[in-house]
Formats: C-alpha cells, structure tokens, sequence
C-alpha cells in the first residue's frame, strides 16, 4: 500500500498537480504528459532509424565485403553488396555456412581442405590465424578468382564477421611478377658470362652458375662474401669502392677490356668486365657485374706478337748475313792462299749457316705456334735459343 501511495505522490509532483486543481485539470496534465512521452518515444525511435539506415549505407557501400553469421547455427543474418558480388553468390544461396562452402568450393577435395583449415583456425581462438588470403573460389557463373578473407569473432554476442576482398588482379601481377623473375634468373643463370651483385659494403649478394664455373665457388661460399678478398689479385688495386666512385663519375656503367682475377685455387686469369649500378629510385643498392673469361684471348694475342716478333727478326737477321755469306763465298771462289784468311772465310760461311739453321728453327717454332697448347706444354724460349746460338760464334770469331 506504501509503494501504491508513493507512486501516486511521484506522479503527482511530476503533473505538478496542487489540491486546487480540479479533477478536469489533473486529468489534462497527465494527458499532455502521456503526449510528451510518446513523442520522446518516436523521436528516438526516428533517430535510432537513421542511425541504422546510416550504418547500413556505409557498410553496403564498403569496397570490401562483410557478412554477419550466428556462430551457434551458422546462420547469415547480414550480409553486404559487396560480400555477394566477391563471391558472385546472392543472399539467397548463402544463407548458411554451409551453403557457403557448398556453393564457393565446388570441388569436394579441395572444399574439404578448406573447411578444415579455416575451422581449425577458427577454433584455435587466435585471431591472427582466422586470415586466408589464397583461397580460390568459383562464382554462380563459373568464374575462378582469389579472394582473401578475415574473420572477427563476436563471442559475447555469439557472432563472426566475416569480411573479404578480391585479390584475383593483384595476384596475378604478383604471380606475373615472379614468373618474370624466374625467367629472369634462368637467363642469367644459363649465361656463359659470369654475373653476379655486390652490395653497397662490397659483400656478394648474386652468383650465377658461370661464375661458379668460371671461378670455382659454388653460390653458397661466395653469398654474403667481401668480392674483394675473393676475388682480387693482390697486385691489382682495383676494389668495389673503386668501383663503385667510377660508376658515380661514368654515370651509372663502365666497360674494362682487361682486369686480372683470381679463382678459387690461387690461379690468376683475365677477364673484360662490365659494370653498373642498381638504384632504387635515387637509393644506391648495389652493383651488377658481368665478366667474361678472356685469357684464351689474352694468349692468343701474346702468341700472335711472338708471331710477329719472329716474322721481323727472320727478316732484318736475313738481310744482315747475306751480305757476309756471298763475300766469304766469292773470297773462296777466289782460292786465296793466305790460309788464316781462308779458315775464316769457312767460319763465316758455316757462322752464317748456323744462324740460318736458327733462323730455320725460329720458323719452325711460329708454326708451332699456331696450334694450340696443350696440359704440360710450354714455349720455347726464342731470346735463350737465338743468345746460345750467335755466342757461340761469336767465341768461334774471336780466336782469329
């Protein structure tokens, strides 16, 4: 009665109703306040609309899709434009999770395989896990794409959220990008030039397989590597910051036709080397490399000056000794009876035989020359032959 009684009194302070007011004025006040409530009533009602509508245009109008799902049932009880257009699915087809699976994942394998990753994930409780970004799936109309999906648990509110972005364009440039990359490579790895990178400390980053060849370290012992101690000759002073200042005053590339190296059993060799910087925007990463081996080239051009140099000895020695061969010869014709003078006729005839035998000797040896070198061959030393030779007589000529 207490609580009745009180009632009554609030609801009177609250109609400022006075024992003056009669029972038609009372009546009115409570009548304008039931008024006053309903309109609070449909004014909040009105603005909770709103607020709705609004949220529902942002989420229809996201440019990812979402979908809302009772975790108890696996009923979708939301889902956006977006999300049916991703899938190519309407409302109406995935009204369940697994309608959804059904109807996205055709093939049964590979629906299986799904199903399994993406409930085991979900149930891990980790939300870093609950994120699929390969997954590949077919529209009503049969088309293939790759989507990548993210799920939010609502677990106070036994929901998940499920939201999903097409990533079929962005993927295939990927995928684009890395065959380019492997053809790439394979070019560069099937090359019978040595390319390989260094980086901005002078440390290998890439090593092709004729580098390999060509040098003897397999990619393994050179990655990561200082190219200077590896492969430079002590005697040469050229190093990567060397280099690389050359490249920055060249403007970006620069060709040597000859530089010394050193491979992996202490054995120097020559090779003609091309080198350029590789920028990132204006960043310096680091340089390219690419040599080729030129000491079969350097060994022939040494052969063919040794050819040369021979051709031009047979020749000014020839013309230097003819002259002295056909006076000893008349003088003999002659049958002079000083004898000295005789004897040394004879030794400059046989003199100038001899040096025609070296000369004979000095043909042979650029024939020779023309083959190539074989394992444990080496050439002749024409200075040491020819000295041997002229001194000996030259003692002969002396004793007269």
């Amino acid at each position: 009665m207490e609580d009745v009684l009180e009632s009554l009194d609030s609801l009177k302070k609250k109609l400022d109703i006075s024992s003056k007011d009669s029972i038609d004025s009372a009546l009115e006040k409570m009548y304008s306040l039931l008024l006053d409530e309903n309109k609070t009533s449909e004014s909040l009602a009105y603005e909770l609309k709103i607020k709705n509508d609004f949220l529902q245009s942002i989420l229809d109008n996201l440019s990812i899709g979402i979908a809302i799902n009772t975790v108890s049932d696996g009923k979708i009880i939301y889902m956006n434009s977006k999300f049916a257009e991703i899938y190519g699915w309407p409302m109406s087809d995935l009204n369940s999770v697994d309608a959804f699976f059904e109807k996205v994942y055709p093939d049964g394998d590979y629906r299986k395989q799904m199903q399994n990753r993406i409930i085991e994930d979900i149930n891990s409780g980790d939300v870093s896990r609950m994120n699929w970004s390969d997954a590949k799936i077919t529209t009503k109309n049969g088309e293939k794409k790759i989507v990548s999906a993210y799920n939010i648990p609502l677990n106070q509110h036994g929901l998940m959220i499920s939201t999903v972005q097409d990533v079929t364009d962005k993927t295939k440039l990927k995928m684009g990008v890395l065959d380019l990359n492997r053809y790439l490579e394979t070019i560069i790895d099937s090359s019978g030039d040595a390319i390989f990178t260094v980086d901005t400390n002078g440390f290998i980053k890439t090593w092709n397989g004729a580098a390999e060849t060509i040098y003897g370290y397999s990619k393994k012992e050179v990655s990561e590597k200082d190219v200077d101690s590896l492969l430079n000759v002590k005697s040469d002073a050229r190093t990567y910051k060397n280099v690389f200042s050359l490249l920055e005053l060249s403007g970006g590339s620069f060709h040597e036709t000859e530089v010394k190296r050193k491979k992996k059993d202490g054995s120097e060799f020559f090779v003609s080397a091309t080198y350029s910087l590789i920028k990132d925007a204006d960043e310096i990463l680091g340089l390219s490399v690419i040599e080729r081996d030129i000491s079969q080239m350097v060994s022939e051009a040494k052969i063919l000056g040794a050819k040369d140099l021979i051709t031009s000895m047979e020749h000014y020695i020839l013309n230097a000794i003819t002259p002295m061969f056909g006076r000893a010869q008349l003088y003999l014709m002659k049958e002079p009876k000083d004898s000295e003078a005789k004897n040394l006729a004879e030794i400059t005839i046989n003199g100038v035989l001899k040096v025609k035998t070296i000369i004979q000797s000095l043909a042979n040896i650029k024939q020779y020359l023309i083959s190539s070198y074989g394992d444990g061959q080496s050439m002749i030393d024409i200075d040491k032959e020819i000295s041997s030779a002229l001194e000996e007589e030259k003692c002969k000529l002396e004793k007269f």
